[in-house]
C-alpha cells in the first residue's frame, strides 16, 4: 500500500505547494510528523498500490523558455567542428546561431536558446471534492480505491 500526503489548506506563501498538490509518497505504514495533517495536509492510503507505481505523480511542472544569448568564444574552439558540435548541442540551440568573427581572436555567437525553469512545484493534483467529505468529517486518514484516485488526478497546465 502507498500513503499519499496532500494539501489540503491554501498556504499564504506563494512559492508553496498549491491545494490538492501531492506532497509526499511513502509506503503503507509511513510515520507521518505532527504537523502532517489537519488542517493543511491530510493522507491518503492507497490500498493494492505500489509507491513505485505512482511515484511519477511527484513530478514538478516544467516550462521551456526560449531567449536570446550572446557569447564570445574563442576561435580556436570555435573554428574546431568537433567542439563546435558539442557547444551547440549543449546551450540547446533553437536555430542555427549567427557567429561574427572579433579582433581579438574570438567569434561572437548569438542566437536563441531553449531553457528549462520550474513553473510548479507539482504537475499533478488531487481534486479536494475527492475527499471534501471526510475531510468535512474532520478525517485527517482517508482510504481510496486506486481506480477513484487515478481516475481523478488532474494534470496541471501553464
Amino acid at each position: 500500500m502507498a500513503e499519499l500526503l496532500i494539501r489540503v489548506q491554501a498556504s499564504s506563501n506563494p512559492e508553496a505547494s498549491e491545494v490538492g498538490d501531492i506532497i509526499a509518497i511513502c509506503p503503507d505504514g509511513h510515520v507521518w510528523g505532527k504537523s502532517e495533517g489537519l488542517p493543511e495536509y491530510c493522507v491518503i492510503k492507497l490500498p493494492n498500490l505500489k509507491v513505485s507505481d505512482i511515484d511519477y505523480l511527484k513530478s514538478p511542472l516544467i516550462s521551456n523558455v526560449d531567449s536570446e544569448i550572446s557569447l564570445r568564444i574563442d576561435k580556436g574552439i570555435w573554428e574546431n567542428q568537433l567542439h563546435k558540435d558539442k557547444m551547440l548541442t549543449n546551450l540547446s540551440f533553437i536555430n542555427t546561431p549567427v557567429s561574427i568573427p572579433q579582433e581579438d581572436n574570438t567569434y561572437l555567437v548569438m542566437g536563441k536558446v531553449s531553457t528549462s525553469k520550474l513553473a510548479k512545484r507539482r504537475k499533478y493534483k488531487i481534486p479536494i471534492s475527492l475527499v471534501q467529505e471526510q475531510l468535512d468529517n474532520k478525517e485527517s486518514i482517508i482510504t481510496i480505491d486506486k481506480k477513484d484516485l487515478l481516475s481523478n488526478i488532474l494534470e496541471k497546465t501553464l
